[in-house]
């Protein structure tokens, strides 16, 4: 896995900060149906701020626990696993109704496994119509980035870390050396 070896080398050994680009060869690594294609702008804009996030079940089950991670002007990224688009709506949902997306400065969405299953009823909308519907009262940047979530090669999604997010030229940038 060319793109996932290179981004941990990046990561792990070279530290400096650096853009995270797209991988070419993106494909779904289990052959399941998708319409991702590559990344996408969901709402053009700029943000900055400490990344933050993850799987979008693990991280609705910590809210409102001691292990909460929340980061005020913070860019959080989802992914899902397994979540139709009503399952990834409701989640957004909760994320609003719980106040964590009145204090983001953008969106990240990762790849959303199987949220294109075709035979799941609401499936066929497109994930940015999801997203838009639930984040219009907003007007923070979002984009899609595919190299994040599970059965694709991912980059180094380092928790913390500044971050630069360029939502209308899909350009996004990790602005900090993050190995000590």
């Amino acid at each position: 896995m060319d793109y996932e070896t290179a981004a941990l080398q990046q990561a792990w050994f070279d530290a400096a900060a650096h853009e995270i680009l797209a991988n070419k060869n993106w494909k779904e690594l289990q052959g399941n149906s998708t319409t991702y294609k590559n990344w996408q702008t969901i709402r053009g804009g700029l943000a900055s701020g400490q990344f933050f996030g993850g799987n979008s079940e693990s991280y609705i089950q910590l809210l409102d626990t001691p292990y909460e991670l929340r980061i005020p002007n913070g860019i959080l990224f989802l992914e899902t696993y397994k979540l139709p688009k009503k399952q990834i709506h409701k989640t957004l949902m909760q994320l609003k109704i719980r106040g964590v997306l009145d204090h983001i400065s953008g969106l990240v969405i990762g790849y959303c496994l199987e949220s294109d299953k075709p035979d799941v009823v609401g499936n066929d909308q497109l994930i940015a119509e999801t997203i838009l519907e639930v984040t219009s009262e907003y007007n923070f940047p979002i984009m899609q980035i595919g190299e994040i979530g599970h059965y694709v090669e991912n980059f180094m999604q380092p928790i913390g870390a500044q971050v630069k997010m360029d939502a209308t030229n899909l350009k996004f940038e990790i602005t900090e050396n993050v190995v000590a």
